[in-house]
């Protein structure tokens, strides 16, 4: 009978220690899924201050450009208050970073250096004094400083999106000397490399200089267009790639501003907007080989199809390549004014010149009846507002949105810089306020805004 206890006993023994062990090993398993979850999140929110720091650096680069060729007070004390709030963006995002580990705080002292020199020369100019020719080479410094960190945070974002480093080896592969320069001394004199972060072209790519704004506002040739069917809107849909209306399948209807049917065809996808039934935008997802046509061959393309949709009369404006994609974008030119607010883009496949991209949401969002009058102010007197750093090599008029929802009529001055840049400045063809400075960026890719 007691060997009989014993064995129940010892086979309970097992038992509860096998459900011990079975206990702690899920305790266990728990708490490294939950370790490894917390440090992923870490890593991750690291990788988006990294990346938000990323863009405050290159605005501020660009900012600080256009600062140099600023000829107005008032765009001056813009563009200066501009990288003062950047600077405290790019600060905010560094302090999410673990600062000590990383010997980050000559970074963070040259951004704070950055952004209180340039509320500085705000506040100069705010008192009606002048920008010196030493605060211009301030200036010019600053750049190739912010210049520099640009390019180390893209180097570095590289070494982490291939697995390179991990942030445990970020403390031994960030520490770098860089040269003293003694003709600043406003400026931090050296700052260690920052961490990863994504090198991007700025919101402002082919959709030419002003795409942030053409689509903040009720769309103005839906506003008061009667709704169309759906039957109506895929006719439309079917014609745009010349199939029968019944090879159209529904698609995703959009809401929004824009209210438009959604129709697809073998991975091609059509919009229409549900009043006035316009064309929004047809995509063709099709994988495209190589190039085969060259940039002027696929914007005749582009050219062409733009002439069949009889829109009316365009320009075209910039243009970018990628993944042997050529994307055009054009804007509607009325009495030799280019209204860069109504913009068509349209996108051809260079392995074979085939249309494979149309948005016309720009268009649509701003194109109106207009009466344009002869500017108030002379070319010679808009002149007067570009800074005397830049050399004018043309002049045109133009139409840009504003801050607010008003278009703006400018004198549109394409100038060379000091170092072979190219430079657009704008100015109010009414007032002689100067309205906008952008960069252009011209390569093999493109023609590009900063």
């Amino acid at each position: 009978m007691s060997k009989r206890i014993g064995a129940r006993a010892i086979a309970r023994i097992v038992s509860f220690s096998l459900a011990v062990l079975f206990v702690l090993g899920m305790f266990n398993f728990i708490n490294y899924w939950q370790a490894r979850d917390y440090k992923l999140k870490l890593e991750n929110s690291y990788l988006r201050a990294i990346n938000d720091l990323s863009g405050n650096v290159q605005v501020i680069n660009t900012t600080l450009t256009k600062g140099m060729y600023a000829g107005t007070s008032d765009q001056i004390q813009e563009l200066s208050s501009q990288i003062w709030s950047e600077a405290g963006d790019a600060k905010m995002n560094l302090s999410q970073l673990p600062m000590e580990y990383l010997n980050l705080n000559k970074t963070y002292k040259l951004l704070s250096q950055v952004g209180d020199y340039s509320k500085t020369l705000a506040e100069k100019v705010a008192r009606g004094e002048t920008i010196t020719d030493q605060e211009q080479k301030n200036l010019a410094r600053l750049r190739t400083y912010c210049e520099n960190m640009n390019a180390q945070i893209a180097s570095l974002q590289e070494d982490i999106q291939t697995g390179k480093i991990t942030f445990d080896e970020v403390n031994t592969t960030l520490k770098k000397d860089y040269k003293k320069d003694p003709g600043l001394t406003n400026l931090s004199n050296s700052f260690m490399d920052v961490e990863d972060g994504i090198t991007e072209y700025p919101t402002l790519i082919y959709d030419g200089p002003f795409s942030d704004s053409i689509m903040k506002k009720q769309p103005a040739m839906t506003k008061d267009a009667k709704t169309v069917s759906r039957e109506k809107a895929r006719e439309k849909a079917a014609s745009v790639i010349n199939v029968d209306k019944t090879a159209i399948k529904d698609g995703t209807d959009e809401e929004g501003k824009m209210p438009s049917y959604g129709f697809t065809k073998d991975g091609t996808s059509i919009s229409v907007t549900k009043a006035g039934g316009f064309l929004c935008y047809m995509l063709n997802s099709r994988s495209v080989g190589e190039a085969t046509l060259k940039t002027e061959d696929g914007i005749k393309k582009a050219r062409n199809y733009l002439d069949k949709l009889d829109i009316g009369s365009m320009t075209q404006s910039y243009y970018e390549i990628a993944n042997n994609i050529l994307t055009v974008n054009f804007a509607t030119i009325k009495d030799d004014v280019t209204i860069y607010t109504e913009l068509v883009k349209i996108s051809v496949a260079l392995d074979n010149g085939e249309v494979v991209g149309f948005d016309a949401r720009g268009y649509i969002s701003n194109h109106i009846k207009r009466t344009i009058k002869a500017p108030k102010i002379t070319p010679a007197k808009a002149k007067q507002s570009v800074s005397n750093l830049l050399t004018i090599e043309k002049t045109n008029l133009a139409i840009i949105p504003s801050q607010g929802t008003n278009d703006v009529y400018v004198y549109e001055f394409l100038c060379e810089g000091k170092d072979g840049e190219k430079v657009l400045v704008y100015v109010n063809a009414n007032t002689g306020a100067e309205e906008q400075i952008l960069i252009l960026i011209i390569n093999e890719n493109g023609i590009l805004t900063l």
